[in-house]
């Protein structure tokens, strides 16, 4: 049996170490399975045989109490009938009546079976059948009145009428048990007999003790035969060759594996020799296939059979890892599953992940109970990559952001609008342009710096005015731009602008010796007007611009009508045109409000 152990165990031996997923710690223990096994399969069958044998003893000394109380009543009937014709005889010249002659009767039985002497273990008792009252009971025993008064005397009476010829039963006396058997002397008489059990009881244990003694020391004598012949045939050399395997597996391929004591473990430290010599150099040539590919390649293994991690040569250097860190990993197999999972949740769709300062290219298989992986360090192409990325997006936004006041430029701002109305499906929109008045006298008095700063001042209001979802641009020179990506009612507009006007005026204080103030010309997206793009949005607001300039500057006008012509189509045009009219002053102004020729105000603001 051991033999066909040992050969099942190197077959699973030879065909896992093979695939990878050798379970070292399974074969190594396998001898030492088998003789807990045999040992405990020997334990059975000892409190098998053991439980049988002490059945078999009590059955014994259960049919010799039964025999003996068997002989007992039967020599005490014959007793009794013996002695009730010799009384009979003597008593026949005496003339009594019936009655009387069966009191007497019964006075003789009695005093018989108590002159019958017993063994302290065994009682006779003559019992009444139809009162239970007891006739007599062997006086070297209890008295009848003790019997008497012993808890369910009746039941077990009743008990024992129930029984067949011959038969005996189990009975409880007070604080023991007695077996007991019964027999009918005559219709009115039962008699008794009581074994208490007491030397039976004495007999029983002994034999049960001995039996039990001899069959425990023969278990313990084979089992430390069995232990001893296996260790010294088979368990001393399988510790010697887990340890030198498992030595293997932790790296150390200059492990030799000795010869061993059993013939059959010989073979198979053969085969082992064999498939080491193989995994070495598996192991090698993997190493060498890395480094010959690059060295910012590494590999690793996970069995979770073996509870065993294995590594490349230059994991480490891959994953920026000192020694003691590598040694951590080999052994704490679940951290390092834990940081590997982790690790690919990271990654991008480049499968590319950062850690420890790195740039990694994971690439990870498993198969059945192993984790196989490859890691590419990726630093040096990740960082040119993301550098070069960042120099395309500092060029854009510079393309796209004035230079001199950080906000977007021209070619930003249309582009973000046009973005903004591609996606805005409501269609509500205000485009409003914003020019400096007399900014030529700044760079004229003050010079061109100072006239950059006033630039910067009023883009800084213009972003503090408005909300970060609005729009802020410069077109150039001293114009600038603001959208606001939603439907804004009039009155909304008004008090908007009205808000605004006021704050540039306050922040603006420091310039109105030379007349700078701001005009503002608003332009809302309107289907039946025909503003729904960019470009005629941008006509209607500088229309409005040109208006506001044209009323005197320092105000806002907002193009409710949608007027898109420009001053060169004005001084070409005979006919008379709402911008004309606007434009005509003299038609209509009074404390400052403008209106149309139809009288109708225009939303002005008088120059301050």
């Amino acid at each position: 049996m051991i033999s066909l152990s040992l050969f099942f165990l190197f077959l699973q031996f030879s065909d896992t170490f093979g695939s990878g997923t050798l379970q070292w710690k399974g074969f190594w223990c396998g001898m030492k399975k088998l003789y807990w096994r045999i040992l405990i399969l020997f334990t059975v069958v000892t409190a098998c045989l053991l439980g049988v044998s002490i059945t078999g003893v009590i059955h014994i000394q259960w049919a010799q109490d039964r025999g003996y109380l068997e002989e007992i009543l039967t020599d005490t009937q014959k007793l009794l009938g013996a002695g009730e014709e010799c009384y009979g005889s003597s008593r026949e010249s005496t003339s009594q009546d019936e009655e009387g002659t069966q009191e007497d009767s019964r006075s003789f039985i009695g005093q018989m079976i108590r002159n019958i002497p017993t063994n302290q273990t065994t009682i006779l008792v003559g019992v009444d059948a139809k009162t239970h009252e007891i006739i007599g009971i062997t006086e070297n025993n209890m008295s009848a009145q003790e019997l008497m008064d012993k808890k369910g005397w009746g039941r077990i009476l009743e008990k024992l009428q129930k029984l067949e010829e011959g038969e005996m039963a189990a009975i409880h006396l007070s604080n023991y048990f007695a077996t007991a058997a019964m027999v009918r002397y005559s219709p009115d008489i039962f008699l008794v007999g009581i074994d208490t059990g007491a030397d039976s009881s004495v007999g029983v244990g002994t034999n049960i003790f001995r039996l039990s003694a001899s069959i425990l020391i023969s278990y313990v004598v084979i089992a430390v035969f069995i232990r001893l012949s296996m260790k010294k045939l088979f368990l001393t050399d399988i510790d010697k060759i887990q340890n030198q395997v498992l030595r293997l597996l932790e790296g150390n391929y200059d492990t030799e594996f000795e010869a061993c004591q059993s013939e059959e473990i010989e073979l198979m430290v053969s085969a082992i020799r064999d498939l080491k010599n193989g995994y070495v150099h598996k192991t090698e040539r993997m190493n060498k296939i890395f480094n010959s590919i690059g060295p910012n390649i590494g590999s690793f293994e996970l069995l979770d059979s073996l509870q065993a991690n294995f590594f490349s040569d230059n994991f480490a250097k891959v994953m920026g890892w000192k020694q003691e860190e590598v040694e951590y990993y080999k052994e704490h197999i679940e951290k390092f599953k834990g940081l590997i999972n982790e690790l690919e949740k990271k990654c991008d769709k480049g499968n590319i992940a950062a850690f420890n300062g790195k740039y990694l290219e994971v690439h990870m298989f498993e198969i059945q109970n192993e984790l196989v992986g490859v890691l590419i360090d990726r630093t040096e192409e990740e960082t040119e990559k993301r550098r070069l990325a960042c120099n395309v997006r500092d060029e854009r936004k510079k393309n796209i952001t004035d230079g001199l006041t950080g906000i977007m430029n021209r070619k930003g701002f249309q582009q973000e609008v046009e973005k903004i109305l591609a996606e805005n499906h409501a269609g509500g929109g205000v485009l409003l342009m914003c020019d400096l008045d007399n900014f030529k006298r700044i760079n004229d008095s003050m010079g061109h710096p100072e006239g950059d700063r006033l630039l910067k001042l009023f883009s800084e209001i213009l972003k503090q005015e408005f909300r970060k979802s609005d729009v802020v641009g410069r077109i150039g020179g001293d114009e600038f731009m603001v959208y606001l990506p939603s439907d804004v009612e009039d009155s909304v507009l008004r008090k908007k602008l009205d808000h605004v006007m006021d704050s540039i005026r306050v922040k603006l204080n420091g310039y109105r010796t030379y007349g700078v103030s701001v005009s503002i010309g608003a332009a809302k997206l309107d289907a039946e007007m025909g503003v729904v793009d960019f470009e005629s949005l941008y006509e209607s607001a500088d229309t409005a611009l040109y208006i506001s300039k044209g009323l005197g500057k320092n105000r806002y006008y907002i193009n409710e009508k949608g007027i898109r012509c420009m001053k060169s189509t004005c001084e070409a045009c005979r006919i008379n045109c709402p911008r004309r009219e606007i434009l005509a002053l003299n038609e209509g102004q009074s404390n400052g409000t403008v209106t149309d020729r139809d009288g109708n105000p225009l939303h002005l603001l008088p120059e301050v």
